[in-house]
């Protein structure tokens, strides 16, 4: 059976259903996107894990398009999320993510 749980968006709410059959993914980055002006096509990467150091593989495992203005939408709920929780998350973070942040 669905899931549902409903979160306050700008003073509406919105109810979201879980169905039973969603797909759930795991990618260790986001490899070549495709960025236009109303939709973008991200590719979602697994990079397994080899010996060698001269080479490295990434396998693309999914494919997203989402209109770009959803896209910059996360962007910008992920920033506020983590500034809000700075203090807390800085001694986890790494050095490349506090410069993202430092960047935006």
């Amino acid at each position: 059976m669905a899931k549902s749980f409903t979160i306050d968006e700008d003073g509406r709410q919105v109810n979201y259903i879980v169905s039973d059959d969603m797909a759930n993914l795991f990618g260790d980055g986001f490899g070549p996107a495709l960025i236009g002006f109303s939709n973008t096509k991200l590719t979602v990467f697994q990079q397994p894990i080899s010996s060698d150091v001269n080479a490295m593989q990434r396998d693309i495992v999914a494919t997203v398009t989402i209109p770009t203005v959803a896209l910059v939408e996360l962007g910008s709920h992920v920033k506020r999320v983590l500034q809000a929780n700075r203090e807390q998350l800085s001694a986890d973070m790494d050095n490349h993510l506090r410069k993202l942040l430092d960047e935006a």
